[in-house]
């Protein structure tokens, strides 16, 4: 039997009441609004693509109007009551908009997932993904010698031909992130290069960073099966800005249990375990443990393509992994100047600790300060900072005032960084 929505029913009889049943009859239905729009995706003329766009526009507007008539849909699709935490709060906007929710039009109605489905699918992915990390723990446990040997042994050519068997829409240059830039001027994200949006779920997953180099891939397997899913949780929340910011996702007006035995269970609002994080948004919450599956397929695909069928011959035991493991993977986390350079995907979940948090800190604010020294005694790293502006991806987006106001916050934003990483310091200290 279809399931019943009241409230849409409620919009389509006072549509009938208000407008008449010749009007409602000739609204657009979605066949055509479909076919309006693959029509204006085709078309080579901008004049045809602009008249069908207006058209579009107008009609979902219509739409938009009518299904307000009887208020939004949220709260049949969903039982838990919305957040009532405003959008200036950062935590929660980072999540969802709550006050958005309250006056959710009909365009997002589809972009929701039940109660039902939102309890399945975030159930499906913490059982898929600790599946997946069992079954690779297992195999390195039995085989980890022969799995740390087989991938050294190949050469970057053989590494990236298996790295593309076992994830063919892997982001073929670093940075994946980076093909999204915001452009100032239309306030909208473009996107600069074909596929990025395939891998933003794994940002942190390319075919240099692993195929150059055998260990990356090895630390990542080996720190990522021995931790907890939880461990990671704000790491991979970071990495799914860009997915989050496109929407990328789907809503539910609860949340998710993000630690302990509960994990990946849907749990009602509250403001103060929202704002510690031990739960998050259904969007957000939903675009982490989806990157946890996918990360866990592909390893365990990378694991079984590595051995082969055939492990007769293979070497049992995982001393040589263990010893590769203790000296860090032959430091192939090398630390940058910048920690946007940082692959922290590779090293160890990440842990409080204030000594060590003290000492990146000083790193941070003595390289600022010695670029602060080199941009005023050496005019040949003045000239190079200036062309490596002038020749980033951002001038092209930018208008000629946004420009150069990028251009003297690169030159003196060093100063505010300075400040910055004194007054972080201090914090750390105090705290």
């Amino acid at each position: 039997m279809a399931k019943r929505f009241p409230r849409a029913e409620a919009a389509r009889a006072a549509a009938r009441a208000a407008l008449g049943e010749d009007v409602f009859k000739t609204l657009p239905n979605p066949v055509h609004l479909r076919s309006l729009m693959q029509r204006a995706a085709q078309t080579k003329s901008h004049t045809a693509c602009q008249r069908i766009m207006h058209e579009l526009n107008d009609q979902f507007k219509v739409l938009g109007g009518l299904m307000k008539l009887a208020g939004p849909l949220s709260d049949e699709i969903s039982a838990a009551p919305l957040p009532n935490c405003p959008e200036s709060c950062t935590t929660c906007a980072s999540q969802y908009s709550p006050e958005s929710w309250k006056t959710a039009d009909w365009s997002k109605d589809h972009l929701w997932d039940d109660d039902a489905t939102a309890e399945t699918t975030a159930q499906g992915f913490v059982h898929n993904a600790g599946t997946d990390a069992a079954f690779v723990r297992e195999k390195i446990e039995q085989y980890g010698d022969a799995i740390l040997n087989r991938w050294r042994r190949r050469d970057s050519k053989k590494r990236a031909k298996l790295l593309l068997d076992a994830y063919p829409e892997i982001y073929r240059h670093r940075w994946v992130s980076a093909s999204y830039i915001y452009n100032d001027t239309k306030r909208r994200i473009i996107r600069n290069d074909e596929g990025a949006e395939d891998v933003l779920h794994l940002p942190y997953i390319d075919l240099p960073s692993l195929s150059e180099s055998p260990m990356p891939l090895l630390s990542l397997m080996h720190h990522r099966v021995h931790g907890e899913p939880s461990d990671w949780v704000l790491f991979d929340s970071e990495q799914m800005d860009v997915a989050f910011d496109l929407g990328n996702t789907r809503n539910n007006s609860h949340c998710v249990v993000m630690y302990g035995k509960y994990y990946g269970e849907l749990i009602p609002w509250n403001v103060d375990s929202a704002h510690r994080c031990d739960i998050m948004g259904y969007p957000r919450a939903r675009l982490i443990l989806e990157s946890q599956r996918l990360l866990f397929r592909f390893l365990k695909t990378m694991v079984e393509l590595i051995m082969g069928h055939d492990v007769t011959h293979a070497v049992k035991g995982r001393s040589m992994w263990d010893a590769a493991a203790s000296q860090g993977f032959q430091q192939s986390t090398r630390i940058a100047s910048d920690a946007t350079c940082v692959p922290r995907a590779f090293p160890p979940s990440p842990v409080f600790d204030a000594a060590e948090l003290l000492q990146v800190l000083d790193a941070r604010r003595n390289c600022v300060q010695d670029e602060l020294w080199l941009l005023q005694t050496d005019p040949a790293y003045f000239r190079r900072l200036l062309q490596q502006f002038t020749n980033s991806a951002l001038v092209d987006s930018l208008s000629t005032e946004k420009v150069q106001l990028h251009l003297i916050h690169a030159i003196l934003g060093n100063f505010t960084r300075l400040h910055s990483w004194d007054f972080h310091r201090y914090a750390a200290k105090v705290l």
